[in-house]
């Protein structure tokens, strides 16, 4: 998904980097709205709908901006998910090992310190596999 919505940034740029061309070369603003989109993929849209207006009016909103928005939606919602699952996951693995701590023996008061000191492990596991990529 990551990449499906990178190369839709790449499109909506190219495509306004095309227009940019045009404009330059010719002296003329050619628009391109999302309704060319819809027609070469779908052919003419169909006419007599209960949703007419609200097609009508995202069919004439600028393709670059249209491809632009749905590539930011689509990266900003998998970055948000996989937030969401870390947070989660972490929240199992802070229940579980309360659990564990609490079946050995250990006093409520020591389980924090030892949370602490695997999250430390972990945060310096992490930069070390952050500075072994660069």
């Amino acid at each position: 998904m990551i990449t499906f919505g990178i190369c839709l940034l790449y499109y909506g740029i190219a495509l306004f980097l095309y227009q940019v061309h045009g404009w330059l070369t010719y002296g003329v603003w050619v628009p391109f709205p999302v309704a060319r989109l819809w027609e070469g993929f779908f052919g003419v849209a169909g006419n007599g709908t209960a949703f007419e207006g609200l097609l009508n009016w995202l069919l004439s909103w600028p393709a670059r901006l249209a491809l632009l928005r749905m590539g930011l939606a689509i990266l900003t919602s998998v970055f948000l998910s996989r937030r969401a699952a870390e947070l989660h996951r972490d929240k199992v693995r802070r229940k579980w090992i309360l659990e564990q701590c609490a079946a050995l023996g250990y006093k409520p008061w020591a389980i924090p310190k030892v949370l602490r000191e695997l999250d430390d492990r972990i945060r310096a596991e992490k930069a070390a596999q952050r500075e072994e990529l660069n």
